[in-house]
């Protein structure tokens, strides 16, 4: 099949550069260390905070440091250097639609990247801060479903603001508004359950929390696993067709320059 085909052209061409898997596994654990200080220090006269302790706290960090260096594919840079070389026009001849195209490139960098710097930087983090993943094997199968889905909602934020380059070129701008957001609203940094009640509640239906407050969730045993597996699924279904609907009339709208 082709997607698997192009997945695996990802991996090797990902493989190739061993520097940037070194590097990627220095600034992701520099985060780790960085992060992990700034809750010991919160953390300092309190053993327990809203229910979560620290080495709770740590772990969560870890992970979500993890997530953020698997989940950074550079789809929208992507997707505007297409557009702008022309090269876009050529993707668009290929056997398959542009979105699934990107989607496997992107899987492929994903699964490299969990790889090379994920399970490394993981695995440097349990002998030095003792960060210890305690699940069976149906928790750990459910942790990796959750995360997959969340690199698929990421996928689909990311190609959506990629698609801005289809009618303004530049999507600079998008892109950093999506960033911010995702930052804020997700629990990459500051888990949900330590804002204050009603922004809790309105992040908490907002897709975002699906891409690391769920699937951390899931590593700490905190989760309704029917309710938020679904609510993963469902946003998925809601912005896929919303990106398709949008990608099929961006077509018509293309601008390209130098192509």
């Amino acid at each position: 099949m082709y997607f698997f085909r192009q997945i695996q052209i990802s991996l090797k061409k990902e493989f190739a550069y061993v520097f940037d898997a070194v590097s990627g596994v220095i600034g992701a654990f520099l985060m780790v260390i960085a992060i992990n200080s700034l809750w010991s220090a919160l953390y300092a006269h309190n053993q327990v905070v809203d229910g979560t302790t620290l080495k709770e706290m740590m772990k969560y960090a870890t992970l979500s440091s993890i997530f953020t260096s698997s989940y950074y594919t550079q789809i929208v840079w992507e997707i505007q250097r297409h557009i702008k070389s022309g090269s876009v026009t050529t993707i668009l001849q290929k056997p398959v639609e542009f979105p699934y195209y990107m989607f496997s490139d992107c899987t492929g960098i994903f699964i490299s990247k969990l790889i090379k710097i994920g399970i490394p930087v993981l695995f440097i983090s349990k002998i030095i801060f003792n960060i210890q993943l305690n699940l069976n094997i149906v928790d750990w199968l459910l942790f990796l479903l959750s995360f997959t889905l969340g690199f698929i909602l990421i996928f689909l934020l990311d190609f959506f603001t990629g698609m801005m380059a289809f009618i303004f070129v530049e999507s600079w701008g998008f892109e950093w508004i999506k960033f911010s957001l995702i930052t804020f609203a997700s629990g990459s940094i500051v888990p949900l359950w330590f804002m204050p009640e009603k922004l809790r509640a309105f992040l908490n239906v907002l897709p975002f929390k699906g891409i690391y407050d769920i699937p951390l969730r899931f590593a700490l045993g905190k989760v309704n696993i029917v309710q938020d597996l679904s609510f993963q699924l469902i946003w998925i279904a809601v912005i896929s067709t919303i990106v398709l609907l949008i990608y099929y009339r961006f077509q018509n709208k293309l601008i390209v320059n130098g192509g």
